[in-house]
């Protein structure tokens, strides 16, 4: 006798034995490994090796300062391309599994600031005024233990399985896929909305460009709590590279707003909608507008002449002064 036997997605192809918990944070892990590595470690490194190549080998090339940065800049963008290749091959589809590593990349975004945060409160509220020594030690502990109290919480909330269904429901909703919702339907009215959303981040983008110096020899970054003396690099020539994460991140809302199901089935329903219209003929609209205009320009003629006799009427017998 046959049995019908319901087809479900494999879990953990590429983590066996991980399930999504497991895998959505080494996945999350390698994705802040290779920011690491590719934002602050190539770079370092890139500088490093020129600065002794010109000192200690040759200095008969020497690369200006828009060839120096591109060079830099081809060289982050090709090892992030090889980075995202490479965590293709590692982590294979798994239901959840691109939710989970987004939201724990946020996380630990979260972490690090608050982290930081109480770091920065114990060292100058409570440790104020100790030797350098103790106050570095101390600092680094309260660092060291805030990190891993917000570890323990990421695994903690990673394993419970109310919150793996929210990243398999989340993940459901499109944001993290490149397939189209209901491909071919509503292209005109989804595709106008997809313009207009870059319109608008385009036109933000331009004003924030202009309204300041757009520089790569500049950085932000912030003191270490314990030991005013050293700095931690938070980004590189800000400007730009928020100009690049904004333009990146706008196309990809817009390209999945217009694809996330209730939104893309309401403009779809709105381009079934406007093919229901009867267009007029351009004959036919010039001479609706001819009829506007000139009914327009006949009551104001009234209205005119109208405001004028009372103003004189009124004025004679003495209501107005």
């Amino acid at each position: 006798m046959a049995v019908a036997v319901k087809n479900e997605a494999e879990v953990g192809k590429g983590m066996p034995g991980l399930g999504l918990a497991g895998a959505s944070l080494v996945s999350t892990a390698y994705i802040v490994a290779g920011i690491l590595v590719v934002y602050h470690g190539l770079p370092l490194v890139y500088d490093a090796f020129l600065a002794w190549w010109t000192t200690n080998v040759t200095d008969a090339i020497r690369l200006g300062g828009f060839m120096y940065e591109g060079f830099k800049l081809l060289l982050i963008v090709l090892a992030t391309v090889g980075l995202i290749w490479l965590w293709a091959r590692i982590f294979k589809e798994q239901p959840g599994l691109r939710a989970g590593t987004a939201v724990g990349a946020a996380l630990v975004v979260l972490g690090l600031v608050l982290v930081y945060f109480v770091t920065w409160v114990v060292c100058k509220q409570f440790l104020q005024g100790v030797e350098a020594a103790t106050l570095y030690w101390s600092g680094l502990g309260v660092a060291v233990a805030a990190g891993l109290a917000w570890v323990v919480f990421m695994v903690t909330t990673y394993a419970k399985p109310a919150f793996q269904a929210w990243l398999v429901t989340l993940e459901e909703q499109g944001w993290f896929s490149l397939k189209q919702y209901k491909k071919g339907q509503g292209l005109r009215v989804r595709r106008g909305t997809m313009l207009g959303l870059l319109a608008i981040i385009a036109a933000g983008l331009w004003e924030y460009i202009w309204s300041r110096t757009i520089t790569v020899n500049t950085r932000w970054d912030v003191p270490v709590p314990f030991d005013a003396e050293q700095l931690i690099i938070i980004m590189y020539a800000p400007a730009l590279t928020i100009s690049i994460l904004v333009a990146i991140l706008g196309l990809w809302f817009s390209y999945r707003l217009v694809n996330y199901p209730r939104f893309a089935d309401f403009l779809i329903a709105t381009d079934a909608e406007l093919n229901k219209v009867s267009w007029s003929t351009q004959r036919k609209l010039v001479q609706d507008t001819i009829v506007v205009l000139v009914t327009v320009l006949l009551m104001a003629i009234f209205l005119f002449t109208m405001d004028y006799l009372l103003v004189f009427v009124l004025s004679r017998t003495g209501v107005l002064h």
